[in-house]
């Protein structure tokens, strides 16, 4: 009885790995930008932001061309690193979503995206701004 218990329990655990690190890579090329969205927001949502950061990561690798698709996949991504205090990563991000949009004609984007990027801009300490700068 023992015996199948630990198979029973090992077997759970080993599901529960396996189904924790799919790929990203397994989703469907007919996926459309909505559906990953939701797949990013749900991983996220779940406590996977490793998972999360990949799907937005697809999201503009797959749908670049389209400036609205990206513009959300990156904000999203650089967001996610905001929340973490990761700001060397978060700010080139946040930096090139504004950039989008000056870029753009006005109106060709959802407003949102960019007040979201500049106040999380604004979240970065100074100190951290600077480090990243001379980075550059």
């Amino acid at each position: 009885m023992k015996h199948s218990r630990f198979t029973t329990v090992a077997v759970l655990v080993a599901a529960l790995i396996f189904s924790s690190c799919q790929s990203v890579k397994n989703v469907s090329e007919d996926t459309t930008p909505q559906e990953l969205l939701r797949m990013a927001q749900n991983a996220y949502d779940h406590g996977s932001a490793r998972k999360a950061l990949a799907y937005y990561d697809l999201l503009a690798e797959r749908f670049g061309s389209d400036a609205g698709a990206y513009v959300v996949a990156r904000y999203e991504a650089a967001h996610i690193y905001i929340k973490k205090h990761k700001w060397a990563k978060a700010e080139p991000i946040l930096q090139e979503v504004v950039e989008i949009y000056r870029n753009m004609p006005a109106g060709t984007l959802p407003g949102s995206y960019l007040k979201m990027a500049e106040a999380d801009l604004e979240k970065i300490p100074q100190k951290k701004s600077a480090e990243t700068q001379a980075a550059e």
